[in-house]
């Protein structure tokens, strides 16, 4: 499912890894594939219900915290956080494993 805009999430990535190291939460590349990996092993994916919480913790403190971010980009990011948490919500009460993926 592509769910969010890659580039955005692109740029949203060393964010999201700051925040988590900073609230000791997982960060993206902990549910991260590279493109030519997708499938080949089950261990590749990953409990929906971990990743909601990661993203949840993010996103709370997105809410929290504009920091160095301009108005418009904290907007973007937390545009971008709620459908992620929106996605892995309807994973999660499906009982759905998940990863993400990126060819860069």
């Amino acid at each position: 499912m592509n769910a969010v805009d890659p580039e955005q999430f692109a740029r949203f990535h060393p964010h999201w890894d700051t925040i988590a190291a900073n609230l000791d939460v997982d960060r993206i590349n902990d549910f991260y594939v590279y493109e030519g990996e997708y499938g080949n092993s089950s261990t590749r994916w990953h409990s929906s219900a971990k990743g909601l919480m990661a993203a949840r913790s993010v996103l709370e403190h997105l809410r929290d915290n504009r920091g160095a971010l301009d108005d418009q980009t904290h907007a973007s990011y937390i545009d971008l956080m709620e459908t992620i948490e929106s996605v892995l919500d309807d994973a999660d009460l499906r009982d759905t494993r998940f990863c993400f993926v990126g060819n860069y």
